[in-house]
């Protein structure tokens, strides 16, 4: 429910214009959300995520400066420079503190994420030599159940953190794929279910 309230809210508070208040106040929103607890269809989710949606936005509609400056050196070291002293600095007793910290330290994460595919796409380079392509939305669909099932050996430990991160990473990868072939060759009418 979180995603489609975000979605609901969004497309009538956006209509393709996204302004930086408007930023800062989905930003304040996020920070309150921390002091709520309202469960009922995830509230208290969609008052914290709606600010990284908005962000979400922002970049889209203004991606070709945002783009430009994400694939300039000079702001990437920056950026770099930037997210690793923030995880260096200690956590402090104030949760409004250590929130902002946090939320800037995630605003890096993405700004280099996105630094990091647009160089890669500027030089095409392609993940794992482009076997993937065409098959990401199936894999995020399908992931989540072998993610979900192998973390169980670490929940019963059977496996350290480490181990077990690696073969749900590998099985969210694998699996997924694996279900996709079987579904294109032999029942090509369930591909609708699995987003092909």
């Amino acid at each position: 429910p979180t995603l489609l309230i975000i979605s609901l809210v969004c497309y009538f508070i956006l209509k393709n214009r996204c302004s930086i208040f408007l930023l800062i106040i989905a930003f304040i929103i996020s920070i309150f959300a921390k002091y709520t607890d309202i469960s009922i269809l995830n509230i208290t989710g969609v008052l914290y995520y709606t600010f990284y949606f908005i962000l979400g936005a922002y970049i889209f509609i203004h991606k070709e400066h945002i783009f430009q400056v994400l694939t300039n050196f000079k702001y990437i070291i920056s950026i770099l420079i930037l997210y690793l002293v923030l995880l260096l600095l200690p956590n402090q007793t104030i949760i409004l503190y250590n929130y902002i910290i946090k939320s800037v330290i995630a605003m890096c994460g993405i700004c280099l994420s996105f630094s990091l595919a647009l160089i890669l796409t500027q030089k095409n380079i392609k993940f794992f030599y482009g076997l993937l392509d065409g098959k990401y939305y199936q894999i995020y669909l399908l992931s989540w159940f072998f993610q979900t099932g192998f973390r169980i050996l670490y929940q019963i430990h059977l496996v350290n953190y480490e181990v077990v991160f690696l073969i749900m990473f590998a099985a969210s990868i694998i699996f997924p794929l694996i279900i996709i072939n079987i579904v294109n060759k032999y029942v090509p009418k369930l591909k609708i279910f699995i987003g092909l």
